[in-house]
């Protein structure tokens, strides 16, 4: 998106609005996402430019989520850069976490396991997929799921097929 290759939006009422482009979004593969031509954000971009410099500078700003944290997390850090260095903050040296996640929020458990990999040296991930109440084929399971795993990288522990 940043080299505007492509625009990230969503589709609203059928249609897919553009909401980033030429910007450092980044997709969080969300369920409702999708990729966008260009030229229709584009054409979005050209609507908005007719548009005075009052109105919009009267519109509120709209953050990424990745400029907002970084937003926060300097106002985080300016304040502990405050704190008297006397003071001893509690510190973490492990932990560890057992979650149960939908699909549409993944996405975000990614951003705090990359936070976790700044802050320690030894980060692993184990995960566990139950899939259930449905069907697919062996052979789109081998070819898709499988194949992507592999491609990836990722040792397969444990499998169970019924």
């Amino acid at each position: 998106m940043r080299q505007g290759i492509f625009g990230l939006g969503y589709l609203k009422n059928g249609e897919p609005v553009c909401e980033y482009i030429n910007t450092n979004a980044e997709p969080y593969f969300e369920e409702k996402e999708i990729l966008i031509d260009p030229e229709l954000c584009i054409e979005k971009k050209e609507e908005i430019s007719y548009k005075t410099k009052e109105e919009i500078l009267s519109q509120p700003t709209k953050l990424t989520l990745s400029e907002f944290e970084e937003k926060e997390i300097g106002k985080k850090e300016e304040i502990i850069e405050r704190i008297p260095s006397q003071v001893s903050l509690p510190k973490l040296k492990q932990l560890s976490l057992k979650l149960r996640i939908t699909p549409g929020k993944l996405s975000g458990i990614v951003k705090a396991i990359n936070l976790l990999s700044e802050k320690f040296e030894n980060v692993s991930i184990k995960m566990e997929i139950s899939a259930k109440d449905g069907e697919m084929l062996k052979s789109e399971y081998e070819d898709k799921i499988k194949e992507a795993i592999n491609q990836l990288g990722i040792e397969i522990e444990e499998e169970k097929l019924d």
